[in-house]
């Protein structure tokens, strides 16, 4: 089943909507790496916080998930980082599920000091 950008999209501004976390960035821990993760009325993006270390020290971090009206990316669906260490594995639906199963029934964390 083909899955639609602009759905796809309404769909996350809904949950982080109803979570009360729109225009907030949050932080999400998956197997000892950060991830960024916010969802404003643009788009919905989970950004990789690199620790600065191996081979990509260089890199301070990267997309892994960008959703908008239009477009849907995916890193886990590029074949090229198919094998690469660096690579998340997750899809938009599971992001989606962890922000939910994080933040429901959670308050929403209050916006950041660093802005």
């Amino acid at each position: 089943m083909k899955r639609y950008a602009a759905k796809a999209f309404q769909n996350a501004l809904e949950l982080f909507s109803s979570l009360g976390l729109i225009n907030q960035e949050i932080i999400l821990e998956i197997s000892d790496v950060s991830y960024k993760v916010k969802c404003d009325q643009n788009s919905f993006m989970v950004y990789r916080i690199h620790n600065n270390c191996g081979p990509k020290s260089h890199v301070p971090g990267w997309p892994v998930c960008l959703v908008t009206h239009d477009t849907i990316f995916e890193e886990c669906t590029s074949s090229d980082g198919i094998t690469d260490c660096f690579h998340c594995g997750l899809t938009l639906d599971k992001w989606l599920e962890l922000v939910e199963s994080r933040y429901a029934g959670n308050p929403a964390p209050g916006p950041s000091p660093c802005k």
